[in-house]
């Protein structure tokens, strides 16, 4: 069974073959502000969210916070048959969010949270409109809450030069961030540092500075912060400059998501 399913609150939830003989086996790297989650089904895919990577199993999950880059290759000849959930930050999540967020995206070995899933297929099929919507949100809850309580120190194969640059520019999202003080940082060259991050993460590394300074800018805003004093703290000069800057990164709406798949 495969179906996607969009609440009234804009949360994604779809059951889907992701792939097999599919043009989209190898997505660009992109990136949202939402979270998302993957559960994995079955399928030949390697999976990388910021610098890190992980050839997916039957039974993994992948969580993804707001802002984080990430882009998947697939074996287009194996299916790729996946649950995928998406959802804004809110006063259900709010906490649980928090907690995501810090944690490392690959869990393994998670089919005892993944038999939840199963419970999705039965209510599509039975149920619609609100009392769906409902369901939905607590069964998606449910997962959430069990996987900010799993530890997921897990296999995968990274790099240390990524992830001191990354660890740099989320210290310093409110100050301005210049290549030469990045690569001073790591101790490396600027061309080192480019050509790793650009193949690493997908994207060049000071296209990568001016989306988490967007995506925080962003998110101060959806707190309560008032626009011009978010665009500030951030290093724009008002709130105009920074919404142009947003609109040119191209974060990719719940439409375009459900498009990708991933």
């Amino acid at each position: 069974m495969y179906y996607e399913h969009i609440s009234k609150t804009g949360t994604i939830i779809s059951h889907k073959n992701g792939f097999g003989n599919n043009e989209s086996a190898i997505t660009s790297s992109h990136v949202h502000d939402t979270f998302e989650i993957v559960y994995m089904l079955k399928g030949d895919v390697d999976f990388t969210v910021e610098h890190k990577t992980r050839h997916l199993e039957p039974g993994d999950f992948v969580v993804i916070a707001p802002g984080k880059y990430h882009h998947v290759k697939a074996n287009p000849d194996v299916d790729f048959d996946h649950f995928l959930f998406a959802f804004h930050e809110n006063k259900i999540f709010k906490e649980l969010c928090d907690t995501l967020y810090e944690k490392d995206p690959f869990y393994t070995n998670c089919q005892h949270i993944g038999l939840l899933t199963m419970y999705f297929d039965e209510c599509y099929e039975k149920f619609d409109g609100v009392v769906l919507d409902t369901l939905f949100k607590g069964e998606l809850l449910k997962i959430i809450a069990m996987l900010c309580y799993t530890a997921n120190h897990t296999p995968e194969v990274g790099t240390a030069l990524v992830s001191q640059a990354i660890n740099y520019i989320d210290r310093h999202l409110q100050e301005n961030i210049y290549l030469e003080d990045i690569a001073k940082h790591c101790n490396v060259t600027k061309l080192v540092l480019s050509d790793e991050f650009k193949a690493k993460v997908g994207i060049t590394i000071m296209h990568y500075v001016a989306a988490k300074k967007a995506l925080a800018t962003k998110q101060a805003i959806m707190n309560g912060m008032k626009k011009g004093e978010a665009a500030t703290k951030f290093g724009y000069s008002n709130y105009s400059t920074f919404y142009r800057g947003y609109q040119k990164l191209k974060v990719l709406d719940l439409e375009e998501l459900i498009k990708k798949t991933m």
